[in-house]
């Protein structure tokens, strides 16, 4: 397989730097935005296998963020994962129902979030 590629569209940046942290260790390329605006840019230029968005960001949150992304053919079926620190269900529920693929908890261990990583980039690779 080659090296998953994966855009990391977070403003806090202690959260982005702990993702990039691991997703470098599994060996992912990564692009890294601290906005809605600079992470769409970035999608199309890198054109990721994985997408992770925070929900809240200034200049478009996530939502938005993911709805222009899957209106778009290049995007239908890449992996769509939220980052939050939202535990609220219905914001969770309303991300899914657009079109997001998963939801990382940014609270949770490293190891979740490792593991929970590692199978969207396993069916990534098993898509190739």
């Amino acid at each position: 397989m080659s090296q998953p590629r994966v855009l990391v569209a977070e403003d806090a940046a202690i959260s982005r730097r702990k993702i990039i942290a691991l997703l470098e260790s599994l060996n992912c390329e990564v692009k890294e935005a601290v906005d809605g605006e600079m992470a769409l840019l970035y999608a199309t230029s890198f054109k990721p296998d994985l997408i992770m968005l925070d929900l809240y960001m200034p200049k478009r949150n996530g939502i938005e963020v993911m709805e222009i992304l899957r209106s778009d053919p290049r995007f239908k079926q890449t992996i769509i994962v939220f980052l939050t620190g939202e535990a609220d269900m219905k914001v969770v529920r309303q991300a899914i129902g657009k079109g997001a693929n998963d939801y990382l908890l940014k609270s949770d261990t490293l190891n979740n979030l490792r593991e929970r990583i590692q199978k969207h980039l396993e069916a990534i690779s098993n898509s190739e």
